[in-house]
């Protein structure tokens, strides 16, 4: 069963993770600090870098954690930019056709008079089955970067609920975990009457953010082992591999106590 604390601490424990997270944490700190300053034109602009850094980071995180790689963050812009343009190759269209759907689905739905906040609630189904549609399709390709696997319709329709439902119940779970590290340093900040705005708590954020991503990314890449079967052998062949890891570190560890 998908872990947050297994993310959290894979996320933490990678190697090189403080600087990584100092990377990345740049541009979410310029794009911030942008805002708070009201320079919209740099905001506008650090606000796409960012988004475009993290769906490439996250696209490749989910990659490496699914294939038992031992990283989650890459600092190389070639990984960075590679997975970036295929994940927009997935995307965009299936965010086009399913939203065309979705809205042509909603047109043909009467409204039924005595019934309170009807249309929101057939709205949030709606939109609920296509971004969970979206998000199946965006998992198929990222546990392999096959940009064909992300349309392989079987396997989005067969494991669209079960990731919708997992990724459902883990944003809870990461905002419960967000509170336990932003709100002590948020009230040291205000005992000390030191305003919020102030550059240390922005740049704080900013890192908690960029650990948010890494969490999310293993997070997705423990739900997709789970729900998108690769082939009839994965599982099988995914458990011996492990099992023969183990065998060699225990044979390691013996040579080195002995």
């Amino acid at each position: 069963m998908s872990s947050v604390l297994d993310a959290f601490s894979d996320a933490i424990m990678e190697k090189a993770a403080p600087l990584k997270i100092l990377v990345y944490a740049i541009p979410v700190f310029l794009a911030a600090s942008s805002y708070i300053g009201g320079q919209t034109q740099a905001f506008n602009f650090w606000k796409f870098v960012t988004g475009a850094l993290f769906l490439g980071a996250l696209t490749f995180g989910i990659y490496c954690v699914r294939n038992s790689q031992e990283k989650v963050l890459t600092l190389n812009p070639i990984e960075l930019i590679t997975a970036l343009l295929k994940a927009l190759l997935v995307i965009v269209p299936h965010l086009f056709i399913w939203y065309s759907v979705g809205s042509s689905a909603l047109k043909y739905i009467p409204t039924v008079e005595g019934v309170p906040h009807f249309d929101t609630i057939v709205q949030a189904v709606i939109w609920g089955i296509v971004g969970a549609i979206v998000l199946s399709a965006y998992m198929c390709f990222a546990s392999n970067m096959h940009v064909p696997q992300g349309f392989n319709l079987k396997k989005i329709f067969n494991s669209c609920i079960d990731l919708f439902v997992c990724v459902f119940f883990f944003i809870p779970q990461l905002l419960i975990a967000d509170a336990v590290l932003v709100f002590p340093v948020m009230y040291t900040f205000n005992y000390l009457e030191v305003p919020l705005t102030h550059w240390g708590f922005i740049w704080y954020c900013s890192m908690i953010s960029v650990i948010n991503l890494s969490v999310f990314a293993n997070y997705l890449a423990q739900t997709a082992y789970e729900h998108i079967k690769q082939n009839d052998n994965d599982y099988a062949n995914r458990y011996i591999f492990d099992d023969i890891q183990a065998g060699n570190k225990s044979k390691d560890n013996l040579k080195k106590f002995f």
